[in-house]
């Protein structure tokens, strides 16, 4: 029998509210500090019903902050679509709280680019560690990816874009304090404006929060702007036969300004535009996204 509405309510209000809990556990560990006493021992008891416990406090550093940052950021902008007044499309959020997050989501993918998907890019790895080598994060928001990137490969220098002010206003300072000036460049600048020539071994192209007529004219400027032998990554949805959670996942995307791109259509736009080893990357089964490579010959 087909559940009532109000059931239906009730199930993800549950939900909602388990993540929530997890999103704290994970917020007491990221900050060091201690979770109110009034609530701490019920957040606990959650968590050992989810059978989560011992999966929070023995998360890996490295992965709390991006796993938090994901967390509130589908918490934020969620809550947005609930008001008219704030509910809408494009990344055109101002809050403080909500850009950060967006951008320690973010800040986990140096990593396993280090670890699994550069290895199985020719030639990648070596470039990365080179000294000269450079990188462009296009969307840089507040800098969370690129000072990731500055620490995972020492000597990478980097060059941020993004024509959003109010979240490249945050991230002179989050460079500064993470003691990288020297080393990134920030620019208020669209993708489709890049006019850089042979200036990149590695660019990023977040096609989740880039509207679809953009994505174009963006892969070719960035054609132009890589290295010969340079590459470029692009996040798309990763496929799913669950229809919920392609609902879910091409909804939040709209609500973000991107456009639900296929491997297949990605593929035979960065083809058009000359680029060669094209190719969508296997994701691991728990990632929300795929990754389609493509190489400058």
């Amino acid at each position: 029998m087909p559940q009532t509405l109000a059931e239906t309510v009730a199930q993800f209000g549950r939900s909602a509210d388990a993540l929530a809990a997890i999103g704290a556990a994970l917020d007491a560990r990221a900050n060091k500090c201690e979770i109110d006493p009034a609530i701490r021992s019920h957040v606990e008891a959650v968590l050992s019903t989810l059978g989560m416990a011992d999966a929070v406090e023995n998360l890996p550093a490295a992965e709390i902050t991006p796993m938090l940052g994901q967390i509130r950021t589908f918490a934020l902008a969620n809550a947005k679509l609930l008001f008219s007044v704030t509910r809408g499309t494009g990344w055109n959020h101002v809050e403080p709280e909500l850009l950060q997050a967006a951008g320690d989501a973010s800040a986990g993918f140096p990593e396993r680019l280090k670890a699994g998907v550069a290895p199985n890019l020719e030639g990648l790895s070596a470039r990365l560690a080179t000294p000269g080598a450079a990188f462009l994060d296009i969307g840089v928001g507040v800098a969370a990816l690129s000072i990731a990137m500055a620490r995972a490969w020492p000597t990478l220098d980097i060059v941020g874009i993004d024509p959003w002010p109010p979240a490249l206003a945050m991230a002179p300072e989050a460079v500064a304090v993470a003691g990288l000036s020297d080393r990134i460049v920030l620019r208020e600048q669209a993708g489709q404006e890049i006019t850089d020539r042979n200036a990149f071994d590695l660019a990023w192209l977040p096609s989740l929060f880039v509207p679809h007529e953009a994505v174009a004219d963006i892969v070719a400027c960035v054609s132009a702007a890589l290295r010969p032998g340079g590459w470029l990554l692009v996040p798309i949805l990763r496929p799913t036969g669950d229809a919920l959670a392609t609902a879910l996942s091409r909804l939040r995307v709209a609500m973000f300004g991107g456009w639900t791109w296929s491997s297949e259509e990605l593929e035979a736009l960065l083809r058009d535009n000359n680029y060669g080893q094209v190719r969508t990357m296997a994701p691991s089964p728990q990632a929300l996204t795929a990754l389609v490579a493509a190489r400058k010959e």
